[in-house]
């Protein structure tokens, strides 16, 4: 008799599960009214150069602040399960120089300002509407001219002044010397033994509202010939009246060369 030998067969199923894979939105930022950076995302976990899909976007927004970066596609795509990740999207301050302008002039009485200012680094679109000023010069002298506080409006009239970091740097306002000419009075006689003297003066240069509070003229000649006639220690005052005091003058003698 043949011997028979029955052989069991076994089936086997392979099962292969889906393999991780994370996508990671990349956090950007940017600076207040520059365009938006591209959007990225890193992927992790895939084999070879197996690619899969996803999509970027973020939370509408131009102020200073932060705002989502949203990544979506099919969790399931092909052989791997896909994770996402989102980001974020920080808009910081914008840099902006205010810088006050600067002026100088003889000194004329009057005051001496400058409201004039340069502004770089304003976002397309936006404008100052408004700015504080501080700074006059009317003796002779040098003193800051100052810019500040500036309200910034974008193109629909919005304050955007808070999306902005201000830098304010000064002017100066110089006020230099007046030349003044201050000549004593010429006078002749024929010679009669007494003194010949003149007290009179004549001047040039002097500033609207300004008046000589005092002035020597020193000169005498006896004897027949020429002598000097001199003015000197001249005083000059500007009006400075006050509430109790409507005739106070002060003393500008400095502001004249």
């Amino acid at each position: 008799d043949e011997s028979h030998n029955d052989l069991g067969v076994q089936s086997l199923a392979a099962s292969i599960a889906p393999k991780s894979v994370t996508v990671t939105a990349t956090d950007l930022s940017k600076s207040y009214g520059d365009a938006d950076p591209e959007l990225t995302a890193t992927v992790e976990g895939l084999s070879g150069d197996d690619t899969i899909s996803y999509t970027l976007a973020r939370v509408e927004g131009e102020d200073v602040g932060t705002y989502g970066i949203t990544v979506t596609g099919e969790l399931e795509q092909g052989n791997y399960d896909v994770t996402y990740k989102n980001g974020i999207l920080t808009v910081t301050q914008r840099a902006l120089t205010l810088t006050a302008g600067s002026d100088t002039k003889v000194y004329d009485g009057y005051v001496l300002s400058n409201e004039e200012y340069t502004a770089e680094g304003l976002a397309e679109g936006d404008r100052i509407l408004s700015v504080d000023h501080e700074g006059v010069q009317t003796d002779v002298g040098v003193s800051q001219n100052l810019v500040r506080n500036p309200k910034i409006v974008n193109a629909s009239e919005a304050d955007v002044t808070e999306n902005y970091s201000v830098v304010c740097l000064t002017g100066t306002l110089e006020v230099t010397k007046k030349p003044i000419t201050i000549t004593a009075e010429s006078a002749e006689k024929v010679y009669d033994g007494t003194a010949l003297k003149s007290s009179g003066y004549a001047s040039t240069g002097l500033a609207d509202g300004d008046v000589f509070d005092g002035l020597t003229v020193t000169g005498s000649q006896i004897l027949a010939g020429e002598g000097s006639n001199i003015p000197s220690n001249a005083k000059i005052v500007r009006p400075a009246p006050t509430e109790d005091d409507p005739d106070h003058v002060v003393e500008v003698n400095d502001n004249y060369a």
